[in-house]
């Protein structure tokens, strides 16, 4: 008959801490901090396809060491190791100061903003009503 063989989770928890401790010697001989970003610093976004996204950091998250991105018209909370500081000139559908395009419009009636060009100009006068039943 088998006796069951019972270790002291004393020693097991210690056992434990000694391979957690000689595995983080191991991991931390090769690793090192990464530098914090900018307000306003160009960016490139991971994602599958590799870093093939452009964006530009709007603030820090709330979350340690994540930020958020302004990319392609959306905003994102990413962490930092997936993001990459590039020296690109910043994307262009990102208008870091959206105020001054407003201001300028105001100025001349005749200036279409970005959003108002891709806007259809004609509208249609009724709705088709669907057919009674």
């Amino acid at each position: 008959m088998l006796i069951p063989l019972v270790f002291p989770p004393e020693e097991i928890k210690s056992r434990l801490q000694q391979k957690r401790n000689a595995q983080k010697k191991w991991f931390d001989k090769t690793s090192r901090p990464l530098p914090p970003l900018t307000k306003g610093q160009v960016v490139r976004l991971q994602t599958d396809k590799g870093h093939d996204r452009t964006g530009v950091i709007s603030s820090p998250a709330l979350e340690p060491q994540s930020y958020i991105v302004r990319a392609d018209g959306s905003t994102y909370r990413r962490n930092r190791q997936h993001l990459l500081p590039v020296k690109e000139p910043i994307p262009p559908p990102y208008y870091p100061d959206c105020t001054s395009l407003f201001q300028s419009a105001s100025s001349d009636p005749h200036m279409l903003l970005p959003a108002q060009q891709s806007m259809p100009m004609t509208v249609p006068l009724s709705v088709p009503s669907s057919p009674a039943s």
